[in-house]
């Protein structure tokens, strides 16, 4: 499996070094999880780094970037591949109305005003890390209890209820809002909550998890 050649050569030469590395190391829960997918698995991890660069240097203040493929792969293996902020498992399925997979992995800094460093980095989901942004871990989990609150029928306060939709309209790739351009809104409690392994096929495009199912 291979990424197409961009030209520059520092990111080809981390696209044509990290996916064989990925592929040719024995990581458990990667080689379970993504079974005859494993090549869908590659291309996701290898993405998620990439995208990270791109990033970095598309900045206007540059972000520093010192990940090497080795280090890449050591954060792949402490994630067990799962959300470091809710602990819920990647996955490749496109929730209706998501214009992205919101639980694909993604590289989040834990501390925005340093670069993509060791010790500065960690696997999280998608919206996680968008919805994140630069707020506290315990700030994403406290909205994220709300609507799981609502969902099971609580009733909230207006001031509660202002914090999930100050998070959703408009801050993260499920938000289409007609203010944003796109029409309709993707409502955070539609999220699942949870999930142990056994019940999800990481990384496994809609396609698998039926024939898994």
């Amino acid at each position: 499996m291979s990424l197409t050649p961009t030209g520059h050569p520092t990111r080809d030469q981390i696209a044509a070094t990290l996916a064989p590395m990925i592929r040719d190391t024995p990581l458990a829960p990667a080689a379970q999880a993504a079974g005859h997918d494993r090549a869908f698995a590659i291309r996701s991890l290898t993405k998620a780094l990439l995208d990270c660069w791109n990033g970095a240097r598309g900045r206007q203040e540059k972000v520093p970037f010192a990940l090497t493929p080795r280090l890449y792969l050591q954060l792949i293996e402490q994630s067990g591949l799962r959300c470091a902020i809710t602990d819920m498992p990647f996955s490749a399925v496109r929730l209706s109305g998501a214009r992205k997979r919101l639980f694909a992995p993604s590289l989040d800094r834990i501390d925005p005003k340093r670069g993509y460093v060791a010790g500065n980095v960690r696997f999280t989901s998608v919206w996680a890390n968008l919805a994140r942004n630069d707020a506290e871990d315990d700030g994403i989990m406290a909205i994220m209890g709300l609507s799981i609150a609502r969902r099971a029928g609580a009733r909230l306060t207006a001031v509660q209820t202002a914090q999930i939709d100050d998070i959703i309209v408009c801050n993260a790739p499920w938000s289409v809002d007609p203010a944003c351009g796109s029409g309709g809104l993707f409502q955070l409690h539609q999220l699942p909550e949870p999930a142990p392994k056994t019940q999800v096929l990481l990384f496994a495009p809609p396609r698998a998890r039926k024939r898994a199912a």
